[in-house]
């Protein structure tokens, strides 16, 4: 299988110059998973919001990953299959 990557913006700022992204690993393992960064920190969350691993360090920037898995819960899962299709995926948007 190919290595798919998707790199994604989830807040542009976030108090001040930290940038909130994240990133869908799509070779990695399941379940279907969310790598999320800020401020050097790093987790991964499944597509229900729960961590897996590591922390990001603030309980704001870790809600801000929940509430955007949660707006964009159909467009991720739908992105997963894509990917495990070895198809294009889509671009989801970050939060407004």
């Amino acid at each position: 299988m190919s290595v798919f990557k998707r790199r994604t913006c989830l807040c542009r700022k976030y108090r001040g110059s930290s940038v909130l992204s994240s990133g869908c690993f799509f070779d990695d393992h399941d379940p279907p998973q969310v790598h999320a960064e800020y401020s050097g920190s790093k987790a991964v969350f499944d597509f229900r919001g729960n961590v897996i691993k590591g922390d990001l360090g603030s309980r704001t920037a870790t809600k801000l990953v929940r509430e955007w898995i949660d707006f964009h819960l159909l467009e991720l899962e739908e992105d997963w299959q894509l990917a495990r299709n070895s198809q294009t995926l889509k671009k989801i948007d970050p939060l407004q």
